[in-house]
């Protein structure tokens, strides 16, 4: 990748999230381009008013409006961690989705994964959600393929959505290290 495609890479993951830390963009591209470079492209990026930085929450963020609640924002962005920790070689591409599913990944490998994010207060109505929302992205003949990931905040949150079939659950540790397990 060079410069340019970098930074137009940038551009896109920041756009497609909303709002990320330093250090997101840091392991997203981390494992292709020094931290030099990547700080270089933020700030041309940030230069040319492309993107922003919150100085209340030192957030990269998209120029204008995020049309998500805080709530739905801060979701998406803790869903970032596991697409940074992927890095931007092994991703093909990725989409922002619908709430509650934050984002449909395609990697490389030709594996396509859906991150959808759960905290104690949204088990409820999205044990409603998630089910139907999954039916309608299939038609009824065709195979689910697609790994779904459970981003929560604990194994209490996890054992309360066990019964509507992720493939596995993933908890941040508090350096946002994402953890993966199963329900086995």
């Amino acid at each position: 990748m060079n410069g340019y495609i970098l930074k137009e890479s940038m551009y896109n993951f920041i756009n497609k999230i909303g709002a990320v830390s330093y250090e997101q963009i840091q392991l997203m591209y981390g494992n292709v381009y020094d931290k030099d470079t990547i700080k270089w492209s933020v700030k041309q990026l940030i230069a040319e008013c492309l993107i922003s930085k919150d100085s209340e929450t030192d957030l990269i963020t998209r120029r204008g409006n995020i049309d998500l609640s805080d709530f739905q924002q801060k979701q998406r962005t803790n869903a970032a961690w596991i697409i940074a920790s992927m890095g931007v070689s092994k991703i093909r591409e990725f989409w922002a989705s619908d709430y509650p599913c934050q984002f449909l990944i395609i990697t490389e490998d030709d594996e396509v994964y859906d991150i959808t994010t759960f905290s104690a207060y949204t088990v409820d109505s999205l044990s409603m959600i998630v089910p139907i929302r999954r039916k309608a992205m299939l038609s009824e003949d065709a195979e689910d393929s697609i790994i779904h990931i459970a981003l929560v905040a604990d194994k209490e949150v996890a054992n309360d959505i066990q019964n509507l079939e992720f493939d596995t659950y993933c908890i941040l540790d508090k350096e946002h290290k994402p953890h993966y397990y199963d329900w086995k």
